[in-house]
C-alpha cells in the first residue's frame, strides 16, 4: 500500500478489501465534511505517513451486492494496479 500511495500522488485515500461499505462510508462522511480518517478499511497519506486502519471486512457472500453500473464511467480515467 505504501508504493501504491507513493506512486499515485493525486489520490488522498484507497479503501482496502472489499469496499462497498467503507466507500458508502467515506463518500457520506465526504458530503457532510466529517473526518473521514477514522473510518476503517481505509489507508491514507498524512505528513508523509502511511496510515492503514483496521483490517477490511470480508464477506461471505458477495452475491448479497448489486453488479455495479459502469456505464457512466469514461475509461480514459479507470486506473488498474497490480497490487
Amino acid at each position: 500500500m505504501e508504493s501504491l500511495l507513493g506512486d499515485f500522488r493525486e489520490a488522498d485515500c484507497f479503501v482496502l478489501g472489499e469496499g462497498e461499505d467503507s466507500t458508502l462510508k467515506l463518500i457520506q462522511c465526504l458530503n457532510e465534511r466529517k473526518n473521514w480518517r477514522n473510518l476503517g478499511s481505509l489507508a491514507y497519506r498524512y505528513n508523509e505517513e502511511v496510515m492503514m486502519n483496521e483490517k477490511p471486512k470480508m464477506y461471505d457472500n458477495l452475491d448479497e451486492f448489486p453488479y455495479p453500473n459502469r456505464a457512466f464511467i469514461s475509461k480514459s480515467h479507470v486506473v488498474y494496479a497490480n497490487i
